[in-house]
């Protein structure tokens, strides 16, 4: 592959790393089980919350962002159809067409996602905002579904890129930087408020 064709992939790989690095994070804190929860809700439930919904949309957002058309308003937007675009004519067609299959499915994925990102989250759609309806759930195996496509598709094309594989599923986070290390300072300082009552 030429340098043009790397250094696109190497823009939208970073994408989907910072993707599931926020993923990660969010599974340690908000899905780690009801001891865990009840520690993040006594140390302050607002931020909490907060941290939890911005995860969210963000995750949301990069999803839409990933699974954009090729162009928009004329411009090109660094998606995966891009992308594939641009690699396509390289590929035999058995390897197009099923990377075609695999994107159909992701965007089929998130279809609800983009609903939300249209209506609230990126533009604040009039109607929506004045008279709220009610928009397509988003469920969490729904969401990690389509989490799941994106890594299929890109590990795939990190292997046609680079001749190697790589998982995205467990990004590197620096030793006492992720939730698990937060959750365990927090436990240490309600132990230790704890103790000093007694």
């Amino acid at each position: 592959m030429d340098t043009e064709i790397r250094i696109l992939f190497s823009s939208i790989d970073k994408e989907v790393v910072q993707l599931f690095y926020r993923w990660q994070i969010f599974r340690q804190l908000f899905d780690s089980g009801e001891e865990n929860l009840n520690l993040l809700n006594q140390s302050g439930s607002n931020v909490f919350a907060l941290l939890q919904g911005l995860i969210i949309e963000n995750g949301l957002l990069t999803l839409c962002r990933l699974t954009d058309p090729e162009h928009s308003g004329g411009y090109p937007n660094l998606s995966i159809r891009y992308f594939l675009g641009k690699i396509e004519a390289t590929l035999s067609k058995e390897v197009r067409e099923d990377f075609h299959g695999k994107l159909a499915k992701l965007e089929s994925a998130t279809e609800s996602l983009r609903i939300h990102r249209n209506k609230r989250i990126a533009h604040l759609d009039l109607n929506h905002a004045v008279k709220p309806e009610r928009l397509p759930s988003v469920e969490f195996g729904a969401f990690e579904d389509a989490l799941e496509l994106v890594r299929s598709i890109m590990r795939e094309f990190y292997l046609l890129i680079w001749n190697a594989d790589t998982d995205y599923r467990q990004p590197s986070i620096a030793c006492g930087c992720d939730g698990n290390h937060l959750l365990r300072v927090l436990r240490g300082a309600h132990d230790r408020r704890g103790a000093n009552k007694e």
